[in-house]
């Protein structure tokens, strides 16, 4: 079995499977070995007995195996047998089966050097002599691991150079048995092994092992170690040769470091802290070694790999925003002013790769917890990117700054004019764009609403300036857009001018320690600094400035979203009435908003199946209005009230009628209107009996009856034999439906329980003490 690994008509890849089949083979030998030495032969005889084979390589893979069990079993012999091995391995020359005849060696005696702890080194073994052996066996690995594509024609060299990268990971096994040792302290490292290791780098001359091996030393040892030899290991990144991957090497460096700081940084143990400290402190090492690298680029104008260098300063990036002790903003900016000045220099259109490599370092300082209105070159990296990676980008830079930990907001009319420019892609329409569905379109617009979120001054007039601002682009953005932006601007602004008025009112005294003490109120108290606002002819200004602006974006958002116009009209109108300082200047600014809600309602050219719902909605606000005069509201009435009688449904038109009995109520006091509008709605009750389902509508209006005789008896006469009267017709249209209708019962239990319930309610309110006097003359004949 072993005499087939003397060939040497096998690729490196094909004598690489043949010499994993055979190690497993020799695992199997090694325990026919231990049960020989279980039997009684000494292990001594055993090595003896093996170095009897005819053939170098095979007597060697066995001298191996015997040796380790010998090393085992006498640990005084440790150093004599390797010496020995070590001696006899020498004389494999072949670049192929020497570097597997080390590896074998060094995976079958690398758990059996001296090394802190093991018997090994308690038995008078030297750890001095483990290090010497293992950079030894490295050298020697190298050097034939170099001398594989060295030693055939060009012809086959390239394809050596394929095969050796896939035998690679037998020389890097050396470098990983070094960092394992228990024994190795960062000073041993320093001073012995890590120079000796460069050495042998070095005088390589070879670009493929000086990369590999730089990646190994790189990644296989400790983090404190790399950090204390930061100085040495760069200083020989700029001694490699000019085909190695610098940037790639220095990638590594940096990535390794940033997780490190990262991982580590929130054990506060001492030690830690220290090792940490000590990662952040090399920072100005590392600057000063990018700046060498990016200055190299610069004179490679457009032949520069641009994929590698963005790698580069992206990993540099991240590195860097990790160093919280040093002025990490100047470094971000530093970095973004060197890509920006390589991209220039480079003066090609950037490739796909290139585009997704440069989307991915914008993205990092993204993460950060710093202002990106501070990072100066940021914007014209973006200019570089591609529709698609501008608009994704556009997306992170709003997420980022509503999910900021610093809670960066928008406080500048400067700020806002940055950030419109970075996410102008989601703004407006491009050359270059790409066309959406409208499900992906509005979902980014929702989006760009986020950023009327951030928008926060203590400064009132900053923050009209801004949303005047906002308005401008929304408008620019065009139809399709303004669907989904122009409302949410319009509520917002209602929502600004709501709290402005209550930090005003909080200012006049006009708001109850009370309700101060109501959290949203507080919030909306402390939103501006109102001292900002001289006096009442100052405030006023402003807020009619505000509602000019509201009104120019609910005048647009009418013309193709007539519904949702008419909402926010209310809810400006609503918020203007809530005000309590002066009243008096705004009842214009108000009717103006209602009037827009009625002229909307009469054009219809919304949803008309809405337009019940939209009477409620206008009723159900109006009964809230006590800054519009009797004249300015009796008008509106007027309107609703028409409108009532042209409903769709008698149901629809019963109950809109009983709504401005409502607004009669409790805005006038007029209980005669009251009783009119029962009347009305009685009428359409009537009409609507066609139906029998439609009886409901009776003892709904019972039941008004009911209400007003509880809650407002001093305002509206109630006429007891009106309400027995419609008691009766209840009565009578029940039996009329249960003898004429044979489905009658499908809609006819819940209708008589809700009409028995009023009736039991009656009849409780009777019984009580101090009852209201008209339930004495109700169903006295019942």
């Amino acid at each position: 079995m072993l005499a087939e690994l003397k060939t040497n008509k096998l690729t490196p890849k094909s004598y690489y499977h043949l010499f994993t089949t055979i190690f497993d083979e020799m695992l199997l030998v090694e325990d026919f070995f231990k049960e020989e030495i279980k039997r009684g032969r000494k292990v001594q005889d055993l090595y003896d007995v093996v170095q009897e084979a005819k053939y170098l390589i095979p007597r060697l893979y066995l001298m191996i195996s015997a040796g380790s069990l010998v090393i085992e079993n006498e640990p005084k012999s440790c150093e004599e047998i390797i010496n020995d091995l070590l001696g006899m391995i020498k004389g494999v020359q072949s670049p192929i089966r020497g570097l597997f005849t080390r590896y074998f060696f060094l995976k079958r005696i690398k758990d059996k050097l001296p090394d802190k702890g093991n018997k090994y080194l308690e038995e008078g073994g030297k750890f001095e002599d483990t290090l010497k052996v293992l950079i030894q066996n490295f050298e020697e690995m190298n050097r034939l691991w170099i001398r594989i594509s060295s030693e055939v024609s060009e012809h086959e060299k390239n394809l050596r150079e394929k095969e050796r990268v896939e035998l690679k990971i037998l020389v890097g096994e050396s470098i990983n048995r070094l960092s394992s040792l228990d024994g190795l302290t960062i000073d041993i490292y320093e001073k012995e092994v890590l120079p000796k290791l460069i050495q042998i780098i070095l005088e390589s001359n070879d670009v493929m092992s000086q990369q590999y091996l730089m990646e190994c030393i790189i990644h296989a040892f400790s983090d404190s170690y790399n950090i204390k030899c930061i100085e040495l290991i760069l200083n020989t990144l700029s001694r490699l040769l000019n085909g190695v991957d610098i940037k790639g090497l220095f990638i590594s460096l940096m990535e390794k470091l940033a997780k490190f700081i990262t991982d580590n940084s929130g054990n506060e143990t001492e030690e830690n802290k220290i090792l940490v400290k000590s990662a952040v402190a090399v920072y100005p090492i590392l600057i000063q070694y990018f700046d060498r690298l990016q200055k190299e680029t610069f004179m490679l104008g457009s032949q520069m790999n641009i994929n590698k260098l963005l790698d580069l300063n992206t990993s540099f990036l991240k590195f860097a925003i990790k160093c919280e002790e040093n002025d990490v903003l100047a470094s971000i900016n530093h970095i973004l002013s060197m890509t920006l000045q390589c991209l220039k220099q480079y003066n090609r259109l950037l490739n796909n790769d290139a585009i997704k490599k440069l989307n991915k370092l914008l993205e990092v300082p993204l993460s950060s917890n710093h202002s990106l209105f501070e990072m100066t070159d940021f914007d014209g990296l973006v200019s570089f990117l591609d529709f698609a990676s501008r608009k994704n980008l556009s997306l992170n830079i709003i997420n980022s700054l509503c999910k900021s930990k610093t809670k960066e907001k928008l406080d500048s009319v400067e700020k806002m004019q940055k950030l419109l420019k970075l996410i102008k892609p989601l703004i407006s329409d491009s050359e270059d764009a790409i066309e959406e569905d409208n499900y992906t379109f509005e979902n980014q617009q929702s989006e760009v609403c986020k950023i009327i979120y951030i928008v926060n001054s203590k400064d009132p007039e900053i923050i009209y300036q801004m949303y005047n601002q906002l308005k401008l682009v929304f408008i620019e953005g065009g139809q399709r857009r303004q669907k989904i932006t122009l409302p949410a601007l319009a509520n917002y602004i209602i929502l600004f001018c709501h709290k402005l008025s209550m930090g005003y009112d909080d200012k006049s005294g006009l708001i109850s320690e009370k309700l101060k003490k109501n959290y949203f109120v507080k919030e909306a108290i402390n939103a501006f600094d109102i001292s900002k606002i001289e006096n009442d002819e100052a405030f006023y200004k402003l807020l009619i400035e505000i509602y000019k602006l509201l009104n120019e974006i609910l005048t647009l958002i009418k013309e193709n979203y007539p519904e949702t116009a008419l909402k926010l009209y209310l809810l400006s109108a609503s918020q203007v009435n809530s005000i309590q300082s002066n009243r008096q200047n705004l009842e214009e600014a108000c009717a103006s908003f209602l009037n827009s809600v009625i002229n909307i309602y009469q054009e219809g050219k919304y949803d008309q199946n809405n337009k019940y719902n939209l009477h409620t909605l206008i009723c159900g606000y109006l009964l809230k209005f006590t800054i519009l005069s009797k004249e300015n509201l009796e008008n509106i009435i007027k309107t609703l009230t028409e409108s009532s009688g042209k409903m769709a449904k008698r149901g629809e038109q019963f109950h809109s009628m009983m709504n401005i009995g409502h607004i009669y109520f409790n805005l006038f006091k007029d209980g005669k209107q009251v009783l009119q509008c029962f009347k009305k709605a009685r009428k359409f009750a009537d009409y609507a009996m066609t139906i029998p389902q439609n009886l409901v509508l009776f003892v709904d209006l019972l039941n008004k009856y009911l209400y007003y005789a509880e809650n407002g008896s001093d305002i509206v006469e109630i006429d007891a034999e009106t309400v027995d009267d419609i008691i009766e017709l209840i009565k009578n249209q029940i039996d009329t439906i249960k003898n004429e209708n044979t489905d009658g019962a499908k809609f006819l239990t819940d209708i008589e329980t809700y009409f028995n319930s009023t009736i039991k309610l009656i009849q409780k309110k009777k019984k009580k003490k101090n009852h209201k006097p008209i339930y004495d003359a109700l169903m006295n004949n019942s």
